[in-house]
């Protein structure tokens, strides 16, 4: 697992780190810089999402580019942008449903994704700010 815990002395988080804890095949690497979380995806098979606060995952978009598994807690609008095939959900608040899928879908190959390649933000973040000036400025023309 890879990525900061908000509050570490939550029940979420105690419950996260025992499981951790007590698995043999999972392991918590904490937070690294966006470069190194891209690195740690493209030699994983599965993305676990355990996130109960999201509007749209931008790693899971990501790690779908990757031909990743995605496993999620569903929280959010991913779904909606990536292909079923690729995606699967656990129950609310039941973070060791989502282990357990993502355990048996480690076991099988890496699919080809849908998806082409992982999203250059700069270029998303540009092209919306483009779209959102020429917006307002058409708004003030009126």
């Amino acid at each position: 697992f890879l990525g900061a815990l908000a509050n570490e002395t939550s029940r979420y988080a105690k419950e996260f780190q025992k499981l951790v804890a007590e698995s043999s095949y999972v392991t918590y690497l904490g937070e690294h810089s966006y470069e190194e979380s891209i690195e740690v995806m493209r030699s994983s098979r599965v993305l676990l999402n355990g996130s109960f606060a999201e509007v749209l995952s931008l790693v899971e978009l990501e790690a779908a580019a990757l031909g990743k598994w995605i496993v999620s807690s569903g929280v959010g609008h991913s779904r909606e942008y990536l292909p079923a095939t690729q995606f699967r959900t656990f129950s609310e608040n039941n973070l060791k449903e989502g282990l357990v899928i993502a355990s048996q879908l480690a076991d099988l190959q890496p699919i080809q994704s849908e998806l082409n390649k992982i999203p250059n933000w700069s270029e998303v973040a540009r092209k919306y700010d483009s779209m959102y000036e020429e917006i307002f400025l058409d708004g003030l023309k009126k």
